[in-house]
């Protein structure tokens, strides 16, 4: 520190740069530490559905064969043949309950 103000020649220029940069710093390591260690929590509190978990259970829950009369549909093999299958979705639309999720 006697360094930084023996090398200002009465400017407060470099006292000042060194207390933001050294105020950056602390306050980086600080945010990026605990972003670390409560990121676990973060997440659980943003999406405490838990969609992985929902994911596996839907996916352990599939019946075979169910929905695979889609695949036979003009509609489907329509959408699936135009522009060499560059459609990377598809929106099934349905009532609540009847099996949209369970789809393959």
């Amino acid at each position: 520190m006697d360094q930084i103000y023996s090398q200002g020649s009465g400017s407060g220029r470099n006292v000042n740069s060194f207390n933001y940069n050294s105020c950056n710093k602390i306050i980086n390591t600080v945010v990026n530490n605990t972003i670390a260690d409560d990121k676990p929590q973060i997440l659980q509190w943003l999406s405490p559905l838990e969609p992985q978990k929902r994911h596996q259970q839907i996916c352990d829950k599939r019946h075979d064969g169910v929905g695979e009369w889609i695949f036979g549909r003009e509609e489907f093999v329509k959408w699936r043949t135009e522009n060499n299958g560059s459609h990377p979705v598809i929106f099934c639309e349905g009532d609540q309950g009847v099996g949209k999720t369970h789809l393959r």
